[in-house]
């Protein structure tokens, strides 16, 4: 999106001044409404040849808009230009609501607009000392000296990306946080960019209580699909069960992130404390004084049905009607899975996670 912006950008005042040169045709049209359209097809290859990501669209319209304002001698208004560019996009791709891209680049877009009047200050204030600098610098020669400061610090500012690029400790990761908390903090960042005047600066205690909201979610306890269990040990980490499972592959990628961590971790029974297992017949998986019972043989079940809460069936298998807990059969976990599943003081809470834009 900022590169279209600069494409844009840099094309209208490079056809503005190349038309200056035509006399009769400065002359006898207005050049600046030619360079706004040349602009806008300009923008509109450069959007066709970077795919039409939704970061590019935005500044597509945004753009667009601008110089529509141009076309028709109005002035333009950056905020209603960010809403119209997000009502046209979210009325073509209405799933776009979800998409990341989307998210972030109206967010960053609408953050420098909101913050302009500041900035605008700042830029006018240090334009003013750098012509005073101008000014006394002007009648001494140091081209040598500040040349070579100029290199110095490029040379040191390669160096120290590529050591703290080494540095593994550095990456911190965060455990997913909860829609209510988003939904805050988005109305609070909304109400700090959109509001006028100083109540506009009550967002940031609604921001603040987002955060608040996000370090209350618990993730879960146990995750399920059809490929793989993983659980949350007493160190609060994430651990595939299934030894052969690819715990590098996309859903257990997902499944560590969500948790905070870079991968799953492979499962070690002899250091384990909420689990145990029994080769070739199942796992029990204890945590607040509940117990949940991993089979993958029907005579598992039934060792182990008067003193569990909840019944995962990770195998191919007939179920005993004989246990009447609670369980997760078999066809549900590939029909309707993945599964989350959190232990609490109370109850046992399962979650469907199959609500995803691409599944019908």
């Amino acid at each position: 999106g900022l590169h279209l912006s600069f494409i844009t950008g840099l094309f209208f005042s490079l056809s503005r001044n190349l038309l200056v040169f035509f006399g009769n045709l400065a002359e006898s049209y207005n050049i600046k409404k030619i360079s706004a359209v040349i602009a806008i097809i300009v923008s509109l290859i450069y959007l066709l040849l970077t795919g039409m990501p939704v970061s590019a669209e935005r500044a597509f319209l945004m753009t667009s808009y601008v110089f529509i304002g141009i076309l028709i001698d109005r002035r333009h208004n950056n905020f209603r230009a960010i809403a119209i560019a997000a009502f046209i996009i979210l009325l073509c791709y209405p799933e776009a609501v979800l998409n990341p891209s989307f998210q972030m680049s109206f967010a960053a877009v609408l953050a420098l607009i909101a913050s302009c009047d500041i900035f605008t200050k700042l830029i006018i204030i240090g334009n003013i000392l750098q012509y005073l600098l101008y000014v006394v610098l002007s009648f001494v020669n140091l081209e040598f000296y500040i040349s070579y400061a100029l290199e110095s610090s490029v040379k040191l500012l390669l160096y120290v990306s590529n050591y703290v690029s080494k540095i593994d400790s550095l990456i911190l990761s965060f455990h997913a946080v909860s829609s209510v908390s988003i939904l805050v903090i988005t109305l609070g960042f909304l109400f700090l960019c959109l509001w006028n005047g100083s109540l506009r600066f009550l967002g940031l205690v609604v921001i603040v209580c987002g955060l608040f909201i996000s370090f209350q979610y618990v993730t879960p306890d146990i995750l399920v699909n059809i490929n793989n269990i993983a659980v949350k040990e007493s160190d609060g980490q994430l651990y595939s069960v299934n030894k052969n499972a690819h715990i590098t592959g996309f859903i257990g990628l997902v499944w560590a992130k969500q948790n905070g961590q870079q991968k799953l971790l492979k499962h070690n029974l002899e250091n384990a404390k909420c689990l145990s297992c029994e080769a070739g017949k199942g796992c029990i998986y204890t945590k607040q004084k509940r117990k949940i019972l991993i089979a993958y043989t029907p005579k598992y079940v039934m060792q182990n049905c008067l003193d569990i809460d909840l019944v995962i069936q990770f195998g191919k298998f007939i179920y005993p009607q004989e246990c009447h807990k609670q369980y997760l059969s078999y066809v549900d976990i590939i029909s309707h899975g993945p599964y989350f599943i959190w232990v609490l003081d109370n109850k046992v809470k399962i979650s469907k996670h199959n609500n995803r834009i691409w599944n019908v």
